[in-house]
């Protein structure tokens, strides 16, 4: 495969606001379904950011964390509240970067107060 100069340009490290990044391979936010059914964290959610830093994803940004339990879109989605464990975010993180990646999470409420719905092409509503 031929790469072009440009190409090159993505296994170079790059700022980002005020985080500098190894490269500019970034994994968007996706749900992992990596929770627990009541939306705690668990060991494997960990372990999957920490898997794409170590195959070179150079930003790794998490799966939509819902902030209020009773707003969450589906069993699947995390919570990030007071009962959240501590001890596996700080696992993520150290996980990830000892890979020398960055990582980062998504917050949103996914429920009746997330401010209306979305329609692709016509911006926000309800």
């Amino acid at each position: 495969m031929v790469w072009g100069k440009e190409m090159d340009q993505l296994f170079q490290s790059t700022s980002l606001g005020p985080l500098t990044l190894k490269n500019r391979i970034v994994r968007s936010a996706t749900n992992e379904h990596l929770s627990e059914p009541d939306g705690q964290v668990t060991r494997a959610w960990a372990d999957a950011l920490i898997e794409l830093a170590a195959h070179e994803v150079g930003l790794v940004i998490s799966g939509h964390f819902c902030v209020d339990a009773s707003q969450r879109a589906d069993e699947g989605q995390p919570v990030l509240d007071e009962k959240t464990d501590r001890e596996i975010l700080r696992c993520a993180a150290d996980g990830v970067h000892q890979y020398g990646s960055k990582v980062g999470t998504r917050q949103r409420c996914s429920g009746k107060t997330s401010g209306g719905l979305f329609t692709f092409g016509t911006g926000p509503t309800g």
